[in-house]
């Protein structure tokens, strides 16, 4: 359940109301302007911090002229024991909200949370296994992937955090994988699953009968049904895999997808982590597009020092033909982690450097990690120090904002930006 109270008022004669709630050093909590029935407004107060004092005001919007109530006063509850702990300074403590999906199988707790620029937890949904995924739907839902071995699966929650669907991928797939889910119009999902194939792989130094795990992207209906099936084995080939990938272990992990981007002109874009490459597909057919990186990039890389991304996560497009990505370095002799961004010129076939952010302290995060565009700054994950900073080089080399998990040996699989909870 979500940090929250439940508010009902009696507001005759209105059209509509608008309910407020506020307490000395947070941010304050304005609904949307909620339709009024029977001279009744129940609404849930979301984004309140636990444990605090907060004072209430509802606004009737009437045609004869507005009113307010007096304040009403109350009290929030405690959290539950064992969430994670956290410190944040920042610009924008006030007005930022944060999704973080932690990754701490030894913790008292696991939820999906919602933390403020001060670093307060203002929204949980508790979960028997610890979250990776986490993040708000275009729909308005929210999904969380709850990681377990034999039963990894996403669930999808309404804004009060009230179960709505649980997501698996279909049982061809050799389980669901945790990385990421993208609900699409319709209520169909874009979600990953694997497939294990034998292959020979003495000519790239491995084993004659090594087990080599490739993605399958699907698209499902809510009752399972499969409209798209795309399998990186039809399409990608097993030498495609970065040279710093280990070849030799008798189960290889090939492609290790790790996101996906539906774009608004019919496509797909595709994060392979051990490919160092992101891969755009026609939604309709499964036809590759165009590479960014990795062998066989369709692009060069001219004006970026580090020649591409190294085992990237989280690529999305954040305009016509640009891309932004985490660059998680794994495959370079000096291992420092980045957000980087690329203008792609299909015609030239060249990927111009943008945006280019790495930490103020030099951070080198091996998994995870993602990067979100929050105009005109950027907020970036580096997942294995449990830290979150929002940034804009062009302005400062400070950071506009930080975070930073107290318990630093869990990971944060990423954070996400929200402007309001409603």
């Amino acid at each position: 359940m979500s940090v929250s109270a439940w508010l009902t008022a009696r507001v005759t004669g209105a059209q509509e109301a608008v309910v407020s709630a506020t307490a000395p050093g947070a941010a304050e909590v304005v609904t949307p302007s909620l339709p009024v029935d029977h001279d009744s407004v129940t609404v849930a107060l979301l984004g309140m911090r636990a444990d605090t004092d907060y004072e209430v005001t509802v606004h009737a919007i009437r045609h004869g002229g507005d009113g307010w109530s007096e304040p009403m006063t109350f009290h929030t509850g405690s959290l539950p024991a064992g969430l994670p702990t956290m410190s944040a300074h920042g610009d924008y403590s006030l007005r930022a909200k944060t999704l973080l999906g932690v990754v701490d199988p030894i913790a008292a707790a696991h939820a999906a949370i919602i933390v403020d620029g001060d670093g307060q937890v203002i929204w949980y949904h508790v979960t028997d296994h610890p979250v990776t995924d986490f993040q708000r739907q275009p729909d308005g839902t929210y999904t969380a992937c709850e990681l377990s071995p034999g039963d990894t699966h996403f669930d999808q929650f309404d804004r009060e955090g009230r179960l709505l669907r649980v997501w698996t991928a279909p049982p061809e797939s050799a389980g669901t994988d945790w990385h990421e889910i993208r609900m699409l119009p319709g209520g169909q999902a874009l979600l990953w699953g694997a497939e294990t194939r034998t292959m020979d792989l003495s000519a790239m130094g491995g084993r004659p009968a090594a087990a080599v795990v490739g993605n399958v992207l699907y698209r499902v209906q809510p009752d399972g049904v499969v409209l798209f099936r795309w399998s990186a084995f039809d399409h990608l080939a097993i030498d495609d895999i970065d040279p710093a990938v280990d070849v030799t272990q008798g189960t290889v992990d090939w492609t290790h997808a790790d996101a996906i981007d539906a774009g608004t002109d019919g496509t797909y874009l595709l994060t392979f982590r051990n490919l160092s490459q992101v891969v755009k597909i026609s939604a309709d057919n499964g036809d590759i597009l165009w590479r960014l990186g990795g062998k066989r990039s369709t692009f060069t890389f001219p004006d970026d020092p580090l020649g591409g991304p190294s085992f990237p996560h989280g690529a999305r497009m954040t305009a016509t033909n640009t891309v932004l990505l985490f660059d998680n370095g794994n495959g370079r002799a000096t291992r420092q982690s980045r957000a980087v961004e690329y203008s792609l010129d299909e015609p030239s076939g060249q990927a111009r450097l943008l945006l280019q952010d790495g930490s103020s302290a030099p951070r080198f995060s091996p998994d995870m990690g993602f990067a979100q565009r929050t105009f005109p700054n950027t907020l970036v994950t580096y997942s294995a120090d449990g830290y979150v900073e929002e940034i804009n080089s062009v302005i400062s080399a400070t950071p506009l904002w930080t975070l930073q998990l107290d318990a630093s040996t869990a990971p944060i699989y990423r954070a996400v930006r929200v402007n309001s909870l409603y």
